[in-house]
């Protein structure tokens, strides 16, 4: 059916401005509907040709119909049955834009259509995205091939600020580099060359001696080798911001070798896989170095690392079971010598209840490597008619849960291992671990609803990006957060929430992804009073939209 819809608006699109040769006097009313517009450059007001518009149903299981623009920017969908719509642009270096909204920040609009409707001169204005370039030079001012860049945002991560990756690059030939397609805000530019060896005009040596191996040292924009140093670049809508340069330095290598303790029995042949994370850059799992440790002795060495801050990783599988070590080590420029232990997998046993209803079927109890380092494969395992399960091969470390499926309306009440509440606080396993996992879904999730209110004297719809935000115990946990849309009425709903105390926020304009940076609502906070949800409770709210451009002052 969805494959059949995209044929017959293509079958249209393929002939535009086509009609019958000969038309009655009085045509019968069609019972479809059709559409068209113009696409354009919101800077140069020149069309696009080959956007990508598509057309989706809003029921619950939505048909899409797609098509392009063509050379002068138009296009058009014909026999579109009656109802409502969303209408999306996309193309590659320009944001994503929407019906009834004027950015793409700010919630779409529905394309409400009656039989017979023909709606002319839709038109979409696209802005262009911005880019960052600039060039990597090496300590005697010669551009560095190869080297790696990456473009950071600040976030959250496992209740902590920190910064997620935006965009990768690496620099050509002549040292430069240019991140593409950025959207407007704030970033900071990381520049690497790990695990490399530099090298250098005049390398420094004792008479009769080689030259001391050297690394380029992580540096973040500008001349900053920390991250808290680091100066955050803001980035206009469609801005070029060139000139973004760095120079990058030298240190000696310190070298890090040592051993694995491995079980006796561990079949001939047998290596430990060695990975190596520096803890100088965000989301290290990106970038590593290793080694492998071999019998007889399991001795490794690993070559290339700097003085700085590291996590170690050593795993290998035996007897069906893996076994893992992970140790955080400051790395002298001396260089370091450990052993590691790893420790096998556990079996994780435990149990999921259901309050409030009947399961609709059998849970799925999910773990998932959380944290750094990475390595670990997510485990999946299917509950029991009594809800009870088994995890095996549960190795070291940080792991989250995930329990499938919710039932409608309801969330996870409560997460313990043992007698530690999990739900907000890591799931952290060790060798020792032997608690069982207690998981509780409630079917009783509350209900937040209201309406909108457009401030006196503004002309705008009542249409917003809905923000409900946890205050308190849970207002670092991302996974509590909800987010809605209001309709042109401003009516808004959110279900399924979980019990605690809540602000709620009608942005005008909003990036979906902007509450995840820990200084986002920080200049909203005076402009929405706290309220208490209760399991099964049906809580309504009225708020006041937050027009694009409110900048309150923080507390």
């Amino acid at each position: 059916m969805r494959i059949g819809w995209m044929r017959a608006v293509s079958v249209w699109l393929a002939a535009p401005g086509l009609a019958p040769a000969q038309a009655p006097a009085q045509a019968p009313q069609s019972p479809f509907a059709a559409i068209s517009g113009v696409v354009l450059n919101d800077a140069t007001g020149a069309p696009i040709r080959r956007a990508a518009i598509t057309l989706s149903t809003l029921d619950t299981a939505p048909l899409e119909a797609l098509t392009f623009s063509e050379a002068n920017g138009v296009f058009g969908f014909n026999t579109i049955p009656p109802g409502k719509y969303r209408l999306r642009v996309e193309m590659s270096g320009f944001q994503r834009a929407w019906f009834g909204a004027a950015t793409s920040t700010r919630p779409p609009g529905a394309l409400k259509l009656a039989p017979g409707d023909v709606r002319y001169g839709i038109t979409f204005r696209l802005r262009p995205l911005g880019s960052i370039s600039g060039v990597v030079f090496d300590p005697d001012g010669d551009p560095v091939p190869n080297a790696q860049l990456r473009l950071l945002k600040s976030a959250w991560d496992r209740l902590k600020p920190s910064y997620r990756y935006q965009g990768f690059a690496s620099t050509d030939s002549r040292g430069r580099y240019r991140f593409h397609d950025v959207t407007p805000g704030q970033y900071l530019v990381m520049a690497a060359q790990t695990y490399t060896p530099a090298l250098t005009i005049q390398p420094e040596a004792a008479a009769g001696q080689p030259p001391p191996q050297k690394m380029y040292a992580v540096q973040f924009y500008p001349d900053a080798s920390r991250l808290a140093s680091a100066a955050p670049l803001e980035l206009a809508g469609g801005q070029d911001l060139e000139g973004i340069e760095f120079h990058l330095t030298a240190q000696a290598v310190a070298p890090l070798h040592g051993n694995v303790v491995v079980p006796g029995d561990l079949p001939a042949g047998s290596h430990v896989q060695i990975n190596v994370y520096s803890q100088e850059i965000p989301g290290s799992a990106y970038q590593s170095t290793g080694s492998r440790a071999s019998p007889p002795n399991f001795e490794f060495q690993v070559p290339n690392l700097i003085a700085g801050t590291y996590v170690i990783v050593a795993s290998f599988s035996a007897g069906g079971r893996d076994f893992r070590a992970t140790e955080r080590i400051e790395l002298p420029p001396g260089g370091l010598e450990l052993t590691l232990h790893p420790d096998h997998g556990i079996e994780l046993a435990g149990r999921v209840d259901l309050e409030g209803g009947s399961s609709t079927g059998p849970f799925q109890v999910s773990l998932i490597p959380g944290g750094d380092p990475p390595g670990r494969r997510p485990i999946r395992v299917e509950a029991h008619a009594d809800g009870t399960f088994v995890a095996a091969d549960v190795v070291p470390g940080i792991w989250d849960i995930g329990v499938n499926p919710l039932p409608r309306g309801g969330y996870v009440k409560a997460m313990r291992l043992g007698d530690r509440d999990v739900l907000t606080d890591d799931l952290i396993v060790d060798a020792g671990t032997h608690e069982p996992l207690h998981l509780v879904v409630s079917t009783r999730g509350a209900v937040v609803t209201g309406t909108v209110t457009v401030p006196p004297g503004v002309a705008r719809s009542a249409r917003a990006v809905m923000l409900l935000a946890p205050v308190g115990k849970y207002a670092n946990v991302l996974s509590f957060y909800g987010r809605a849309s209001s309709d042109d009425a401003g009516h808004f709903e959110f279900t399924g929430v979980t019990p605690g105390r809540y602000k709620l926020y009608a942005f005008e304009e909003m990036d979906s992804s902007a509450y995840q940076d820990p200084n986002f609502l920080k200049p909203f906070e005076t402009l929405s009073e706290p309220f208490d949800v209760a399991e099964g409770g049906r809580v309504e709210r009225q708020t006041q939209l937050i027009l694009a451009g409110t900048e309150p002052a923080a507390n």
